[in-house]
């Protein structure tokens, strides 16, 4: 199992709650009030809708690159590990 097999489903997971949201607040204000959109919030107790959408993106961005780097690390760990003496 590879890092990229742990991390999909979780990205997946995390992107359609947030289309979910998303969807949600554009069936409340219309779909003409893009900008009304991401200041909207859909209960008073909860922060406005820009407040997940920008760290998710920031995070499903980098998430290649993080992969990468992770898997060299993991490669590095395995290879610089000695076989014990039999």
């Amino acid at each position: 199992m590879t890092l990229t097999d742990l991390l999909v489903p979780t990205y997946r997971n995390m992107l359609q709650t947030l289309k979910g949201l998303l969807d949600e607040a554009e069936a409340q204000l219309g779909a003409g009030e893009a900008e009304a959109l991401l200041s909207a919030r859909l209960a008073p107790d909860i922060f406005p809708l820009a407040t997940p959408v920008m760290p998710a993106i920031a995070l499903i961005k980098d998430a290649k690159a993080r992969n990468r780097i992770f898997e060299e690390v993991l490669q590095l760990n395995v290879a610089g590990q000695e076989q014990p003496a039999r």
